[in-house]
């Protein structure tokens, strides 16, 4: 077994969590825009919670094993390489700020409504629909998309850069209309209305 396979393995873990994560945060925040009451909001904030310790854990893996991939193979100067780690940088910077200031400003918003059955109040509706907090988590999610890409087709300089900035900024327009939509509050399945 070569030091290079254990790092495989490492940053294959790390990208596996960080798309876990990932995926934990659409479908909690998708449920946190459309949730009806405090209580419920309250609930969603709780399981988009773990992700802000798992995104950065993820990214950690990620970073390190990558440079002991890239020392034994490659340089940094490889193209898609570099694209890859700036991408990463940002995309932390993206989590450490504007994720973390906007659910920040959620919770807090949500702990006086967190019991109440009553409706969600106007102005934690309009935090939790911002469209600055779901683009940045789109574009997150279409940079982390075109980073796998990338290190599955190791490109050039301008074709990793127009793959990443392309996925990220589908992403951005995608989580900006998520943030837009109405909110639709779910109804209870069948089997548990009388």
């Amino acid at each position: 077994m070569s030091g290079y396979n254990v790092a495989l393995f490492f940053h294959i873990l790390g990208v596996v969590t960080l798309f876990a994560a990932m995926a934990i945060q659409q479908v909690a925040g998708a449920r946190l825009r459309s949730a009806g009451t405090g209580r419920e909001l309250r609930q969603w904030m709780e399981a988009i919670r773990p992700t802000g310790l798992a995104l950065p854990a993820a990214a950690a893996v990620i970073l390190v094993s990558g440079l002991v991939m890239t020392s034994q193979h490659w340089t940094m100067r490889t193209p898609w390489i570099a694209t890859g780690f700036l991408t990463l940088l940002a995309m932390a910077a993206v989590g450490a700020t504007l994720l973390r200031s906007g659910f920040t400003r959620i919770g807090k918003a949500s702990a006086d409504v967190a019991s109440s059955d009553g409706p969600v109040p106007p102005d934690l509706a309009r935090l939790r629909a911002a469209p600055a907090l779901w683009s940045g988590m789109g574009a997150m999610d279409g940079a982390a998309v075109g980073v796998l890409w990338l290190m599955t087709n190791k490109p050039g300089g301008l074709v990793s850069v127009a793959v990443v900035l392309g996925t990220a900024l589908v992403g951005a327009a995608v989580g900006a209309l998520a943030g837009l939509a109405e909110p639709t509050v779910p109804s209870a399945p069948a089997w548990t209305r009388r």
